[in-house]
């Protein structure tokens, strides 16, 4: 079930995976995303997530650069309800900047759907905190 998706200039932006072994989707995003790699990237994940049959999200965004200012709507709007919806429960967000706009957006999208969400600095550390919760 892995993806990856490429943005226009043929560089692999996203990259997906499901983790038979921990029952959860496994995301890494990387470079510097246009709202379009945002949602292409999303919608292959939404796809992806609703054939795994998981509860629970690891995504490490440690690799993306810049700002992206109208992320807040469109995760709002769109994707995160669409993924609540569709049995998102547990988020964990791996990342290096806890105090950027976008983690902001997400945080508030994340928890007024109902998802448990954690952000971590390590990979690691975001597996141990899965672990804990049963599909």
């Amino acid at each position: 079930m892995q993806q990856s998706r490429r943005n226009q200039f043929d560089k692999v932006y996203y990259e997906a995976d499901f983790d038979t072994e921990n029952n959860w989707v496994v995301v890494n995003c990387n470079g510097e995303l246009t709202l379009t790699d945002i949602q292409n990237g999303a919608l292959a994940f939404a796809e992806l997530f609703e054939i795994s049959n998981t509860t629970k999200v690891l995504n490490d965004t440690r690799l993306v650069v810049g700002e992206f200012a109208d992320l807040k709507h469109w995760t709002d709007v769109a994707h995160i309800k669409v993924l609540s919806e569709m049995g998102l429960k547990y988020y964990a967000h791996v990342t290096e900047d806890r105090n950027n706009r976008q983690l902001v957006a997400l945080t508030s999208s994340l928890l007024s759907q109902g998802i448990t969400y954690e952000v971590f600095n390590s990979v690691k550390k975001a597996k141990t905190w899965l672990t804990q919760f049963d599909n």
